[in-house]
């Protein structure tokens, strides 16, 4: 197959490249420039003949919000699935497949849900999320779209996992408030599957999770961090400063949800990270810190 992957050189871009290329897919990567309103008719060349677009391209949100930095968060996503939606519905042979990128944040915080939940947070994340699947959802009914909504990626090389690691090197590991809240995560190589399992399963769209079944709070997360890497979790960093630290972006590490990944298991996609345990030592250990 010819597949596009739009943030294809990001983390989880890099493992996708790898995974389709060693099936034998010719990989193509969008580069920014192609997103300008002005390159409309390039973007579209360039999806002709392809079977498969996946929309991943993002501002990183581990970045100070300012005003400014919230817009951009907001525009790298909106704008750009706004582009390639646009650049696809113009084709006269249109991709088979859109995988549009979301996370988890776009549910509410505390709620215990599948992909048959309807509803949407109403802070600034949820608010992209909602307006990013829209964007998707505008693609023309001729393609199969599916709107993959990821949890936290655990991955030695880089993401969120290096960072919650590194207090427990100084001893300084734990919770963040009471522990209470959600912490919806996945093994990079589930997500990668996942993507790959859609990719293969054509009766498979709309909303899917991508998270493991094994739902987990932080304060759980926190206990099987500390049991695999053999160090104490005794603190509890509290919620005021966490918000004194990072303001508004306090909220992606102080609420959560239980998020379970329906879809998957009713079309029977095997995990290989069901057990948060395994899958921390699995990267743990590929990390050497172990």
């Amino acid at each position: 197959m010819k597949i596009v992957i739009s943030g294809g050189s990001g983390l989880i871009g890099n493992h996708l490249n790898y995974e389709f290329t060693r099936q034998g897919n010719e990989v193509i990567n969008l580069d920014r420039s192609l997103y300008q309103p002005e390159r409309s008719e390039r973007l579209a060349q360039v999806l002709a003949d392809c079977q498969v677009v996946i929309n991943l391209a993002g501002a990183t949100i581990n970045h100070p919000w300012t005003p400014k930095y919230k817009q951009e968060i907001y525009n790298s996503r909106i704008l750009t699935t706004r582009a390639l939606v646009s650049a696809i519905n113009s084709l006269d042979s249109k991709p088979k497949l859109l995988i549009s990128a979301s996370a988890v944040g776009a549910y509410p915080p505390d709620v215990n849900c599948d992909e048959s939940f309807t509803e949407y947070g109403t802070d600034f994340l949820a608010t992209v999320c909602r307006d990013w699947e829209a964007e998707a959802r505008r693609v023309s009914p001729e393609v199969r779209l599916a709107i993959t909504r990821f949890g936290v990626v655990l991955a030695a090389e880089g993401g969120a996992l290096p960072e919650m690691i590194r207090p427990y090197k100084y001893m300084l590991g734990g919770k963040i408030g009471n522990g209470s809240q959600g912490f919806p995560w996945v093994h990079v190589e589930d997500l990668v599957g996942a993507l790959v399992f859609i990719v293969e399963n054509k009766e498979l769209s709309g909303l899917i999770n991508i998270t493991s079944p094994e739902r987990v709070t932080n304060d759980e997360f926190n206990r099987v961090l500390s049991h695999v890497l053999k160090r104490p979790a005794l603190l509890s960093v509290p919620k005021w400063a966490l918000f004194l630290a990072l303001g508004e972006r306090a909220n992606m590490l102080t609420s959560g949800q239980m998020v379970y990944p329906g879809k998957l298991f009713q079309y029977d996609y095997a995990f290989r990270y069901q057990s948060l345990k395994l899958a921390l030592r699995h990267l743990c250990s590929q990390m050497k810190v172990l």
